[in-house]
């Protein structure tokens, strides 16, 4: 049996593919298999994938286009490993990603969940890099109560830096398809898991303008679902109850940013909308109206302005302060 099972689930990936499976294949640590689930992909992921003669790769066909969290599941169900993750089929590992994970979570026996901070790269493959491992804490160790705590107020993990022991692994719930994995965080936390974080990026995570997540924030339906995950949440789980006022109202006000991004007006509308669904004492708030107020006005492009604007008074606020000094 190896140590870990790697799953990959694809879904029209080809552009990026072959890049990812090299980097997993290329860990320091190679006790491990490479499931790949293919969802059905129109490209040529398939064929990439097959290109692999690799011992450890196991490669599924779903019957039928099943979506993000029936195909995970699918993986969870064939995964032989202690320990599990999920990989991204448009994302690069770092080659001590497996190596990282498995000691801590080796040495660290009560923990059940690992995850870490990613460097970021785009469709064009610019990278983005944050800072880098930090020696002096190269590790800290969440509990679960401050981890769910703060999963209330929006799902803080890296999904595909994320790694767990087999045995504490439930199936991701396929009501959910943009937030499955939050659900998913906070079922676990909730049950108690203790969260270790990683303070070291080990992948370049990919953030493309046409992938799902992005196609369904022009359109508002994963502010839906994050709506319906918390409710859905604290329906299940009612010792927490006390925390939903704070969960919603931070959901509104996350809304609220979002909006600025939105270039469709009518879009930007029904977000102003759902803000105040989920949180009616936005009402109350002034940043509400200045919103509202710009988006009627100017639109997308007055929060541009808006933006460069409070970056400018931010920079002459620092620039005044070390005149000071």
């Amino acid at each position: 049996m190896p140590i870990v099972s790697v799953i990959l689930p694809i879904y029209n990936k080809a552009p990026f593919l072959r890049e990812a499976i090299s980097s997993i294949l290329s860990q320091s640590f190679q006790d491990f298999e490479l499931i790949i689930v293919d969802d059905k992909s129109t490209d040529n992921s398939v064929a990439i994938a097959e290109e692999f003669n690799d011992r450890r790769i196991r490669f599924f066909n779903n019957t039928r286009n099943m979506g993000q969290a029936n195909t995970l599941n699918n993986g969870i169900e064939k995964a032989t490993g202690k320990y599990v993750t999920f990989a991204h089929g448009d994302d690069i590992w770092l080659n001590s990603f497996l190596e990282r994970h498995v000691t801590l979570l080796d040495q660290h026996s009560g923990v059940n969940v690992s995850h870490a901070r990613a460097h970021s790269v785009d469709e064009a493959g610019n990278v983005s890099s944050g800072p880098l491992k930090n020696e002096k804490h190269p590790y800290a160790i969440t509990d679960h109560q401050t981890a769910l705590k703060r999963l209330m107020r929006g799902s803080y993990l890296t999904t595909p830096t994320a790694f767990l022991r087999k045995s504490s692994l439930p199936y991701f719930n396929n009501r959910f398809v943009f937030a499955c994995d939050w659900e998913l965080w906070l079922r676990l936390a909730a049950a108690g898991n203790d969260f270790l974080y990683i303070d070291e990026p080990l992948i370049y995570y990919r953030h493309s303008p046409n992938n799902v997540t992005s196609t369904a924030t022009k359109t508002g339906i994963n502010i839906i679902e994050d709506y319906l995950v918390l409710t859905t949440f604290f329906e299940k789980n009612p010792t927490y109850q006390k925390f939903k006022g704070m969960a919603l109202r931070k959901l509104s006000m996350s809304t609220l940013r979002r909006s600025r991004e939105i270039k469709d007006k009518e879009t930007f509308f029904l977000y102003q909308k759902l803000a105040v669904v989920f949180s009616p004492t936005l009402l109350i708030n002034p940043l509400f109206y200045i919103y509202l107020l710009i988006g009627l006005v100017y639109g997308h492009q007055g929060f541009g302005l808006l933006k460069k604007a409070s970056k400018s008074i931010r920079s002459e606020k620092h620039r005044f302060r070390g005149k000071e000094a």
